[in-house]
């Protein structure tokens, strides 16, 4: 049996002051929620970007003291920073099940009426990825990834394109010269 790592701070109450940088993926890395096109997430329906427009205003009306600072939706993954100014009443853990569960719900009316697709077997990962952010200068870091990460992911594909491209063209070439040789 697979044990996972436990990556969170050893010594840290996870209710602190602060704010933090969180990734959580869709199972399996589903592309679920949209595409990227000419560097922006576009959603599948504006349905769908109300139910996660809606999710982070839900959990600062319920848990007082938590605000989203920025936050992304990517084809499979999230990406927000979240701050908890609780005093130590809300544990990350219950903010990011409470989003998950939020999310999910209203994803699942979404797929019964036919208007997203379906996931395989359940739609989050079982974890999730935090940072503490610990100054000025982390959260301009993660705030910049945020607003940048539909960019960036659509110059991957981009780069990987032309990296496909450019090696069909060698084999191509490849080919002709293996042609010539023995012609």
């Amino acid at each position: 049996m697979c044990t996972r790592k436990n990556i969170r701070l050893k010594n840290f109450s996870y209710k602190g002051f602060g704010p933090y940088f969180i990734t959580i993926c869709t199972y399996n890395r589903q592309k679920l929620f949209g595409h990227i096109q000419d560097s922006e997430f576009i959603y599948h329906n504006d349905e769908l970007k109300k139910i996660f427009e809606n999710a982070y205003k839900t959990l600062e009306d319920e848990f007082s003291g938590i605000y989203f600072d920025v936050y992304c939706t990517m084809p499979d993954h999230v990406h927000f920073i979240v701050s908890n100014n609780t005093e130590g009443r809300i544990h990350l853990n219950n903010i990011i099940s409470k989003y998950k569960v939020l999310i999910s719900k209203n994803y699942n009316n979404l797929v019964r009426q036919n208007k997203i697709p379906a996931y395989n077997k359940k739609l989050w990962q079982n974890y999730y990825y935090d940072h503490v952010i610990r100054n000025d200068k982390e959260l301009e870091y993660c705030y910049n990834y945020i607003v940048n990460n539909p960019r960036a992911a659509s110059f991957k594909v981009l780069l990987a394109k032309w990296n496909r491209e450019a090696e069909i063209e060698r084999l191509k070439l490849m080919d002709r010269e293996r042609k010539e040789k023995y012609n």
